[in-house]
């Protein structure tokens, strides 16, 4: 249940919470996720985030890292709550 970002509503006037079944889970470290996180093109982005999490996507142009922050972000987006990164996935093997 830790590993995970959920949403919810809170009623003040009846002190009700309600948490939503939609799960994010929180990122893990790999070869990829380091590479991405790391990459000069998103290291504002890094600095804004706080509640991080990504997802790979492969296609024939290559592989993508999406970054997004579950504050504005409950799925992949190339908007506001998002960016993605194209890793070489050999050199994210890479100290």
């Amino acid at each position: 249940m830790g590993q995970v970002y959920r949403y919810g509503d809170f009623d003040w006037r009846d002190r009700l919470l309600v948490i939503e079944d939609h799960r994010i889970p929180l990122p893990e470290d790999s070869p990829l996720w380091d590479a991405a996180r790391r990459d000069p093109s998103v290291q504002g982005y890094m600095d804004w985030v706080r509640f991080p999490w990504y997802e790979v996507r492969r296609n024939p142009e290559g592989t993508f890292v999406h970054i997004m922050d579950a504050r504005r972000a409950r799925r992949v987006t190339s908007g506001f709550g998002g960016v993605a990164v194209r890793v070489e996935e050999a050199a994210a093997d890479l100290p």
